[in-house]
């Protein structure tokens, strides 16, 4: 599942399907290859998430220690990103 302010991106599609990722971060990395306009609102010069975006892994926040743990058949990434202003 992808958050709204990012669905722009994804040509309006808030489910994406995708495959062969081995962990959350090289799910982001693939997102990000697919889409390029999502790099610099995801992630970061050094390949993190940026402040403001929460990755889910079957709709359990990650830590930033848990991105390389391994992905199994059936896992769903889901991202949300925090709305700057005010």
């Amino acid at each position: 599942m992808v958050s709204s302010p990012l669905i722009y991106s994804l040509n309006h599609q808030q489910m994406l399907t995708m495959v062969e990722a081995g962990t959350p971060r090289e799910c982001l990395s693939k997102l990000v290859k697919r889409f390029p306009s999502l790099e610099p609102a995801l992630l970061t010069e050094d390949g993190e998430p940026r402040h403001g975006v929460y990755v889910f892994l079957n709709k359990n926040l990650l830590q930033a220690d848990q991105m390389d743990e391994p992905l199994e058949s059936g896992d769903e990434i889901g991202i949300l990103t925090l709305i700057d202003g005010g």
